[in-house]
């Protein structure tokens, strides 16, 4: 998982826009989670680019904690955050919440569908003007 984690935050980190901070934040680098690792980087792709898009300013920390059986992985960022009457049909097929924003509006209906394939679910906290946590969970390899 942590590898995992290191290669998106190199892949992503000179993708922010100009004054914004990308953290992976400190980890136990021991956990492990059941789960095709190239499809979590996709998930975790995915996450990043949507924060790296509607973060103008601030900063993006992503990660994961060990959560009883689960591992719960979180990309949180400081952007322009997601509509209240929005938030349900975000991981819908189309579901843009800005029209004009770069992007089929895929991605996270497909992330849904990939976590949830693995075991997991995926669930989203957002405040406009306020930023954004994703979170998702897989099953831990014990």
């Amino acid at each position: 998982v942590y590898a995992a984690c290191l290669e998106e935050y190199e892949r992503h980190r000179m993708k922010v826009n100009k004054g914004v901070k990308m953290a992976l934040d400190d980890v136990d680098k021991n956990l492990y989670v059941i789960g095709d690792r190239m499809r979590i980087m996709q998930v975790l792709m995915n996450l990043l680019s949507n924060a790296a898009k509607f973060t103008p300013s601030g900063e993006i920390h992503f990660g994961y904690q060990l959560r009883g059986n689960v591992v719960q992985f979180y990309v949180k960022d400081t952007g322009i955050g997601i509509p209240a009457n929005r938030v349900a049909k975000i991981f819908e097929r189309f579901g843009k919440i800005n029209n004009f924003a770069q992007g089929t509006g895929l991605g996270l209906t497909v992330s849904r569908m990939l976590v949830e394939r693995m075991g997991g679910r995926i669930w989203v906290r957002s405040g406009e003007g306020i930023g954004t946590t994703f979170y998702f969970t897989l099953p831990l390899l014990s």
